[in-house]
């Protein structure tokens, strides 16, 4: 929708009304967040992952577990509360996306 309807200009977006003037800035930022700042926390997960050791695959250590996994956690929640916020702002705004 995004690319294929939004950016082509066929609505005047501000001149339409306020709701669809604070649609069309949520759009680009959800826009934004979906296609850069996503995969960006993605990767940033990916990294986060401690390195595999024999000896954390043998032993399981609750605290240096916590200790280990505090960012993936962090990131994981970040995504998720991310995630969930545009999913919910798409229900919100789904009559927008036909024009």
């Amino acid at each position: 929708f995004y690319e294929d309807e939004y950016k082509s200009g066929l609505v005047d977006w501000k001149g339409s009304g306020e709701e669809c003037y604070k649609f069309s800035k949520w759009l680009e930022k959800a826009y934004q967040y979906i296609t850069i700042e996503r995969p960006k926390l993605q990767k940033d997960l990916d990294a986060a992952y401690p390195p595999l050791t024999a000896k954390r695959l043998t032993e399981v250590n609750r605290k240096t577990y916590e200790q280990d996994y505090a960012e993936v956690h962090r990131i994981e929640k970040l995504i998720k509360q991310k995630d969930t916020k545009v999913l919910n702002n798409i229900v919100k705004y789904r009559e927008y996306f036909w024009t």
